[in-house]
C-alpha cells in the first residue's frame, strides 16, 4: 500500500513539499500549493491554462507539441488559453503527471536539459520505452516515477 505524506518522516515530508513545489514551478502556479493533497485540488478545479505556456517552455517544446502530446484538441486549447479558461480536470490531469515527472527527474538528474533528454530516449528498464510514451496512464506515470526512484537511490536496474 502506498504511504501518504502523514506516514513520512520528517526529512521525507521536505522531500515531498519540495516536489509539489517544483512540480508547481514547472506549471507556473502563482499560488503555491501547501501539498500534494494541494496540487490534487488545484487539478481537479482545472489547472489554469497558462500552465499549458509554462510547461511548454520547461519542456522547450511549443504549446502544439505538448498539446499533441497531452491529447488535447489543439482547438480547445487555443479557446481555453483566449479566454483565459481553465482546464478541465481531465485535461488538468494529464498535464499534471507530465510536470510532476519532469519536476522529479530534474531533481533526481540535477538539471533540466538531462531530464528533458530522459523523457525522450527510449529506457532499457522501461522495455525499451520512452518515460514520455507511459505518461498517459496512472500505471505508466508510477512505472517512471518508480524508475526516478532507483536512479535517485542508485538501482540502476
Amino acid at each position: 500500500m502506498a504511504r501518504t505524506e502523514f506516514d513520512l518522516q520528517p526529512g521525507e515530508v521536505a522531500a515531498a513539499v519540495k516536489h509539489v513545489e517544483a512540480t508547481a514551478s514547472v506549471l507556473g502556479l502563482k499560488r503555491k500549493p501547501a501539498s500534494a493533497l494541494d496540487l490534487a485540488d488545484v487539478a481537479a478545479k482545472g489547472l489554469p491554462s497558462t500552465s499549458l505556456a509554462a510547461l511548454s517552455s520547461s519542456l522547450g517544446w511549443s504549446r502544439a507539441d505538448l498539446v499533441k502530446e497531452l491529447g488535447i484538441a489543439p482547438r480547445t486549447a487555443a479557446r481555453r488559453l483566449k479566454s483565459k479558461q481553465a482546464l478541465s480536470p481531465k485535461e488538468s490531469e494529464r498535464v499534471l503527471r507530465l510536470a510532476r515527472v519532469l519536476a522529479r527527474a530534474v531533481d533526481v538528474l540535477e538539471s533540466l536539459k538531462s531530464a528533458r533528454r530522459w523523457l525522450v530516449e527510449p529506457n532499457a528498464a522501461l522495455g525499451r520505452r520512452t518515460p514520455l510514451s507511459l505518461l498517459s496512464t496512472d500505471i505508466g506515470t508510477e512505472l517512471v516515477l518508480n524508475e526516478l526512484g532507483k536512479i535517485d537511490y542508485g538501482f540502476f536496474a
